[in-house]
């Protein structure tokens, strides 16, 4: 598995910008972040605990080394690790051996940790085969990874599988991973640029459909570095309580 395997342009390369959506303080804002250095790294296969038939995992679990280190969460605040996902697996088959058995399995996302956003019905345990949205395996084949994600300080995602067949799977997830160093965008006028879509970024979704309280290091920064966006996507141009800017939808130019 080599690197130019997978650099097919849906990784970031030194130079190029990301930005995501959190609560600041309460209020959603985006911020942007600029790639100064990457670094490829994967982790296949990382093996989870078997699934009997028709059963869903026990809990989520983080990927962790066998010390309890979590190896998705950067431990530096100036390196987010951008990743993609497959999910596979296999069966043991008696008499016959190990055959793959990945395709069918659902992939539930815990994100962040312990306050699922990625839940579509508010429900968290016990794992049903339509509790949560998922990702089939099919869909992100464990040898093609399309399933995004990112974790940046103290802000990543946990991983359960439901298990639809006949047999007991032991399924297996492969990350392919970019290590980005960064470097925050604090220029007012190169932030217009960027939220509007003047200069090019790639916008990525940390957690699912409901928007994620940012992590206490992006709490601390300065507020102008943040592209704030109200409490809905129809606001209006307007301030809110606390002075900062407030714009419309994304894209639609507005005030900074």
């Amino acid at each position: 598995m080599t690197l130019t395997t997978y650099d097919d342009g849906r990784f970031l390369k030194e130079g190029q910008y990301l930005g995501f959506e959190l609560l600041v303080g309460g209020a959603p804002a985006y911020t942007f972040w600029r790639v100064a250095q990457r670094e490829f790294t994967n982790i296949t296969p990382y093996n989870m605990t078997s699934v009997a038939t028709a059963t869903a995992s026990a809990a989520f679990d983080e990927v962790t080394t066998a010390g309890g280190s979590r190896i998705l969460l950067p431990r530096d605040e100036a390196i987010f690790h951008h990743m993609f996902i497959g999910v596979g697996g296999f069966v043991d088959w008696t008499g016959v051996g190990e055959m793959p058995g990945g395709s069918r399995l659902k992939l539930y996302v815990d994100y962040p940790i312990n306050n699922p956003t990625s839940n579509i019905r508010g429900l968290r345990n016990p794992l049903t085969d339509n509790a949560y949205a998922f990702v089939r395996g099919r869909d992100t084949p464990f040898d093609d990874p399309y399933y995004e994600s990112l974790a940046i300080q103290d802000l990543g995602p946990a991983f359960s599988i439901f298990n639809p067949t006949a047999r007991a799977i032991t399924p297996q997830l492969n990350f392919l991973i970019m290590r980005y160093r960064v470097e925050q965008v604090t220029d007012r006028r190169l932030l217009s640029n960027l939220y509007s879509g003047r200069i090019p970024s790639r916008i990525i979704t940390l957690g699912g459909i409901g928007r994620v309280t940012a992590p206490e290091f992006i709490q601390r920064l300065d507020r102008k570095s943040f592209v704030q966006t109200g409490p809905s996507y129809e606001t209006a141009i307007t301030s809110d309580e606390s002075g900062l800017e407030v714009v419309g939808p994304l894209g639609s130019g507005g005030k900074y």
